[in-house]
């Protein structure tokens, strides 16, 4: 189990295969069938805004989902969800450093190909603070990988190759400590 500790501590945690095979259909369709959406600001605590292709999921759904039930499992206390949405990146998708938010609350971005290599790139790097260039972990996208971190952690996904197969869909669920629930 994943403690705020650990959180606090810049503790990043990696789990393979973490999509059920039915998940990883249901959502591979989804990326090919759904209507992405242009301009979410993913990054409101930068000085630069950025927009993406994001396919937002309605919150009311997404807490009924195994998946989010199974995330929750993964901590210690409790935690709510904030938000939670597709990103779609391909070879001209711009990602600025980035923080999720200014609490200590989990970040957790699954990839939801079916094939990735890693020659692609549209790795997630996390750096040691807001103002460094310092990358203490990077993160290759896999098939159903689930990557666990403190939402308020500096990172920035790189850019995919131009000769990738595929743009690279990570599912992004953002959360909060739920202070009432953790008293």
């Amino acid at each position: 189990m994943i403690s705020e500790k650990d959180l606090i501590n810049d503790k990043i945690s990696t789990i393979n295969n973490f999509l059920t095979p039915k998940e990883a259909i249901d959502f591979w369709y989804l990326t090919n069938e759904c209507t992405w959406n242009y301009g979410r600001v993913s990054n409101t605590y930068s000085k630069q805004k950025q927009a993406r292709m994001t396919y937002n999921f309605d919150p009311d759904y997404f807490l009924q989902t195994d998946l989010w039930k199974r995330c929750s499992r993964l901590f210690a206390y409790d935690i709510s969800l904030s938000h939670a949405y597709i990103n779609y990146s391909d070879h001209a998708t711009v990602s600025l450093p980035h923080s999720d938010g200014k609490d200590n609350g989990p970040s957790i971005l699954i990839c939801l190909n079916q094939e990735w290599k890693r020659e692609w790139g549209g790795y997630t790097v996390m750096f040691k603070n807001m103002n460094s260039n310092d990358i203490i972990h990077a993160v290759s996208p896999e098939p159903g990988k689930a990557t666990i971190f403190r939402g308020s952690m500096w990172h920035s996904g790189t850019p995919v190759a131009h000769y990738a197969d595929y743009p690279r869909f990570m599912l992004t669920i953002h959360c909060f400590v739920d202070k009432e629930k953790n008293k």
